[in-house]
């Protein structure tokens, strides 16, 4: 605020001395002018906050988009395991006619072990084959585990940055849980089924090596003319059962 002069009084407010602030008595304060910079610091404020709540929601989204994404990814790939599952069933009976003929054929005379050999060559690469699929689809549901577990991460750095602000954004605070709790729920029942995928893959694999080595010992027992080879498959059949 500039000082007055006033010419009618010289001496008033003139002196060659140093002046000791403060020396006025008065002070004219404008509250209009005033209450107008307070409140442009206050929209400054509200404005940089919105801002920042809009960038935030902005990854939000970005990362619901993602969830949903990984989402409809991993119901297609189950979608492909229930394929995979249908054509692994038909498979293993197919191996269980083509083992019962097996055992029609060790009843007939010397010329069809030749062929014989080459059925259980080609049942064995058939089993390599199923164990290597359900080994990569074991890879596969891990994998996705995985990337469950890096969105998880960031919806939790999200959750933590948006719990810094004031009441106003404690509604949204809180959906974020909820869904956060909702995603948490999907991954464990991912895990219980990757759980219960492997166990039946491995009983699986087990179950068919069983049965090769059942085989391949009645076949060494057959080409090598020991007695009663039929007796002894039937007999550890019913052992193992």
């Amino acid at each position: 605020m500039a000082i007055f002069i006033n010419d009618g009084q010289s001496n008033i407010y003139r002196s060659n001395a140093e002046i000791k602030e403060p020396n006025q008595r008065q002070v004219v304060v404008d509250r209009f002018s005033e209450w107008v910079k307070k409140q442009q610091i206050i929209n400054r404020n509200l404005t940089q906050s919105y801002n920042m709540l809009n960038q935030l929601t902005e990854r939000h989204d970005h990362t619901q988009k993602n969830i949903l994404q990984k989402l409809n990814d991993f119901e297609s790939r189950h979608t492909g395991h229930e394929k995979f599952k249908e054509q692994t069933l038909q498979r293993f009976s197919s191996i269980n006619q083509k083992q019962m003929k097996v055992e029609d054929w060790m009843k007939q005379e010397q010329q069809a072990k030749a062929q014989l050999m080459d059925e259980l060559r080609k049942l064995h690469d058939s089993n390599q084959q199923i164990i290597e699929e359900l080994l990569k689809q074991d890879d596969s549901n891990e994998e996705l585990a995985e990337q469950l577990k890096e969105i998880f991460a960031v919806q939790q750095q999200i959750s933590e940055q948006i719990l810094s602000y004031d009441e106003q954004q404690k509604q949204i605070v809180n959906q974020l849980e909820n869904q956060e709790a909702l995603i948490e729920k999907v991954a464990r029942q991912m895990t219980n089924f990757r759980s219960i995928l492997y166990e039946r893959s491995h009983h699986l694999a087990e179950k068919i090596e069983d049965n090769y080595e059942l085989t391949s010992s009645y076949v060494h027992q057959l080409l090598s003319g020991k007695e009663n080879p039929m007796t002894f498959m039937v007999s550890k059949q019913k052992d193992d059962d």
